[in-house]
């Protein structure tokens, strides 16, 4: 059974560096691949959060989706429990003002509570609100995005939180363990 590492965006202080203002234009910090964390993987990729959406598109092969001009989008995603930990996607927004997120997702097997959030790679907050629906029922949550100088999705509770047996009854298709749900996630600009 695959298990999920944890990786976590790090922060790193650059404010201490001398460096040509007039060369190019300084961020605040850097941010560590995610996978710098995760057992087996050697990557030392550090860089502009703005960066990281396409260095985990080709370096690590992460599922990237675009959404539709009006900010739209329905992930169908998978968790089985065993599975626990970090799991992430990048989301194009198309639209007058393109969007580049990454939706993540944590699953603790010691709470069997899923955490998912919406972390902007711009350093402005969006509202935007995430629905799951299945059987009649319906979750909703409704925020602003994260960016990576807030907290990671595993001590963060700014997204949907939804234990797992709500999830069950909120997942249309069961098999075994494995539990398959539709996430609907809206980005307002």
């Amino acid at each position: 059974m695959l298990k999920y590492s944890k990786f976590i965006a790090k922060l790193v202080d650059n404010s201490s560096k001398v460096v040509n203002i007039y060369a190019f234009q300084i961020r605040p910090f850097m941010i560590s691949c995610y996978f710098s964390d995760v057992q087996d993987s050697d990557c030392s990729w550090k860089g502009d959060p703005d960066s990281l959406a396409l260095h985990l598109i080709t370096h690590h092969e992460i599922s990237s989706f675009s959404g539709c001009k009006h900010h739209r989008l329905i992930l169908e995603m998978i968790l089985e429990p065993d599975c626990y930990g970090y799991r992430f996607v990048v989301i194009s927004f198309k639209g007058s003002e393109p969007r580049t997120m990454i939706f993540e997702e944590y699953y603790d097997e010691k709470s069997e509570i899923l955490s998912l959030i919406l972390r902007s790679i711009q350093t402005e907050k969006l509202r935007y609100s995430m629905r799951i629906e299945g059987n009649g029922c319906a979750l909703e949550f409704e925020g602003t995005t994260q960016t990576f100088q807030d907290p990671t999705i595993d001590v963060n509770r700014k997204g949907l939180c939804i234990h797992f047996a709500q999830l069950q009854h909120l997942s249309e298709v069961k098999t075994g363990n494995e539990l398959r749900y539709k996430i609907l996630v809206t980005l307002y600009t």
